[in-house]
């Protein structure tokens, strides 16, 4: 757990991308394919902003929904008794290879510059329907990404391949695909039936050439060398200098451009040991919000992390939130019962806990003497002292110098609070006063039956 990632100790689960094109051999016999939760979205129609690119694809789902522009079209297609989906092709254009039918295509937004180009990654958003439905069977808006891929690499239906193909960058586009450029005759499990012809809304967001192996290998191997000098660094203790080679690696892993689905697995399997090492440096270095940072985008990659948990853990520890780092060790527990380093943060995080406590309780409690206090307004300004008797000397520098401590502990947003009960009026005034001019915030609380004041740092505006 406190050991920094190198190439051998990081595991990483992750789902490998199905090529919908192996499932048409043998006319898909014996093929079977479920969605997940996720895919199959229950969310009401138009109830959610950006969900679907138009209201209009529902005028073409169902026949009483069927709506037009065009007064002539309204006629023919109350005379015309077919389904709805056939109805929407007589407005759309036949973009299949022969020209026989296959797949049609309507423009809904122009796009700019050039048809994508064979080979080329993209990425794209998609909401797809089956004919007399009302919601998407399967949409990237509802699981608010985006679908990359390469063109024609045959990682997608043929039929969302070729409406692709005659796409620009920008362009959102309707396609009926029919089922030999779909799911053919077998459909997908219960979810596609067999020979369904379904209707598309594509969206191209972004397209761009697919680097060469060596391009990618020499960006990959400048991740590497700097990930190792950061390890190097960690070993000699010299944690800064580490963490700004892990910091420097991980910037340069987000701009890499990838080629295909394993390219992703090995920039996902890197950025994970370096949001890791992260965090460990962080640590080292008592940054308790950077190791937070760090750790949650370690799970954003294996949710099932555990060292990501136990550093989550440490992080939320370092920075008093005791209750979720107690929460995100207990996850890490659970999948490493008997790991060394988790259990010891246990009796860590116990300890810190207990001393917290004595320490809001007791140790600044020491100093004051015996007084009810009425006044629990917060103040703007120092509050003149004229009508009480001063603290004594020996009060006021015990205060001085614990507010001078809690100042440069760049980890430690709040002291304990001072209890009222336990102060004379001069003693409390000299405490908020000797805050403020420090440049710290004093602010009155009611604790329990208590009345308390408590001392932190002025947060600044871009917190």
């Amino acid at each position: 757990m406190e050991n920094i990632e190198t190439e051998e100790n990081t595991r990483i689960d992750s789902t490998l991308a199905v090529r919908l094109s192996h499932f048409k051999e043998n006319e898909g016999e014996g093929f079977d394919c479920e969605f997940t939760a996720e895919e199959v979205a229950t969310e009401p129609i138009g109830k959610v902003n950006g969900l679907f690119f138009d209201g209009e694809v529902f005028d073409h789902l169902t026949t009483d929904a069927m709506g037009s522009d065009d007064e002539e079209d309204d006629e023919s297609d109350q005379e015309d008794d077919s389904g709805p989906f056939n109805k929407l092709k007589k407005k759309m254009e036949d973009i299949s290879p022969d020209g026989q039918g296959g797949v049609w295509k309507m423009v809904v937004n122009n796009g700019t510059g050039p048809v994508v180009p064979n080979g080329y990654r993209i990425q794209v958003h998609y909401n797809s329907y089956l004919e007399y439905s009302d919601e998407p069977m399967d949409s990237t808006r509802l699981r608010s990404e985006t679908k990359k891929f390469i063109l024609g690499n045959g990682e997608v239906i043929e039929g969302m391949e070729l409406a692709i193909s005659t796409m620009r960058q920008g362009e959102l586009s309707k396609f009926l695909i029919a089922p030999e450029f779909a799911y053919g005759k077998y459909g997908c499990g219960k979810r596609i039936p067999p020979d369904s012809e379904i209707l598309m809304e594509i969206e191209l967001i972004s397209f761009s050439s697919r680097p060469s192996a060596a391009d990618f290998e020499g960006a990959i191997k400048k991740v590497r060398t700097e990930k190792e000098e950061g390890n190097r660094f960690f070993k000699q203790n010299e944690i800064r200098k580490a963490e700004n080679k892990y910091v420097k690696a991980l910037k340069f892993l987000d701009s890499l451009r990838l080629r295909d689905e394993e390219d992703e697995k090995e920039m996902r399997r890197l950025k994970l040991k370096l949001c890791l090492n992260i965090a460990l440096t962080s640590i080292k270095l008592g940054q308790g919000r950077h190791v937070i940072s760090q750790a949650k985008r370690a799970l954003e990659i294996d949710p099932q992390s555990d060292k990501a948990l136990y550093r989550l853990a440490k992080g939320f520890r370092l920075i008093k939130e005791f209750d979720r780092a107690e929460f995100y060790l207990t996850r890490a527990s659970k999948l490493c019962p008997n790991d060394y380093h988790i259990n010891a943060e246990k009796q860590e995080l116990a300890r810190a806990k207990q001393q917290f406590k004595f320490l809001e309780t007791e140790s600044y409690s020491r100093m004051f003497k015996d007084m009810n206090i009425n006044d629990t307004k917060p103040r703007d300004k120092p509050i003149p002292s004229s009508t009480s008797s001063p603290a004594a000397p020996e009060f006021q520098k015990s205060v001085e110098e614990n507010l001078l401590k809690f100042l440069e502990q760049t980890d430690v947003e709040e002291m304990p609070v001072f209890q009222l009960n336990q102060m004379s009026e001069g003693e409390r005034l000299f405490v908020e006063n000797k805050a403020r001019e420090l440049g710290l915030e004093a602010r009155y609380v009611q604790k329990m039956d208590e009345k308390c004041l408590r001392i932190g740092k002025k947060k600044t505006p871009d917190e």
